[in-house]
């Protein structure tokens, strides 16, 4: 319903394939934004200015977009990567600890793929992530970005390497489903 809600605002504002829409939020606006775009039109422009820690480290990057369908988490998608991501840090002033600790979470994911630098940076300066250090967010993000950017570089369509950045989503799925 909301797709269909930003397709029918984008008509009635009269954009077209060379329009652009922008995604602005945390992961769920960002996917949102970004399965709209590939369908408008057959696809229009996109570009995403996400909000949250785990938007900035992990779901604005990449191109994959979802929506639920009934139950069922992610069912419909597209592969479709934004055009520009704009990374504002001081957004992340206003997150709550809770979000803080969630794009942790995933920073921590992604170092373990592929960056062990990030990771004992992450273990050795949490106590100044936590309390929302912006450089240090900064710097986190750049590598996260850069280790999600050579995988999706290497499989668009996750048909191979991508895979493992479903690291722990599947069983974090299937768990929010069952509680």
């Amino acid at each position: 319903r909301q797709a269909e809600r930003i397709f029918a605002a984008a008509l009635k504002a009269g954009l077209g394939r060379d329009g652009r829409l922008v995604g602005i939020g945390g992961g769920v606006v960002c996917d949102l934004a970004a399965f709209a775009a590939s369908l408008y039109m057959r696809g229009c422009r996109l570009a995403l200015v996400p909000t949250t820690l785990l938007a900035m480290v992990d779901a604005a990057l990449g191109g994959k977009t979802a929506v639920n369908l009934g139950a069922a988490k992610n069912l419909a998608g597209t592969f479709y990567p934004a055009e520009e991501l704009l990374i504002w840090i001081p957004a992340l002033a206003s997150l709550p600890l809770e979000e803080v600790r969630s794009g942790l979470a995933e920073a921590v994911k992604t170092a373990l793929l592929g960056d062990p630098e990030l990771l004992e940076l992450l273990k050795a300066r949490r106590a100044e992530l936590l309390r929302g250090d912006p450089q240090l967010l900064a710097e986190t993000v750049r590598r996260c970005l850069v280790v999600k950017g050579r995988i999706v570089e290497n499989d668009l369509r996750e048909s191979g390497e991508r895979a493992v950045l479903n690291l722990g989503h599947t069983f974090a799925h299937a768990l929010e489903t069952v509680a």
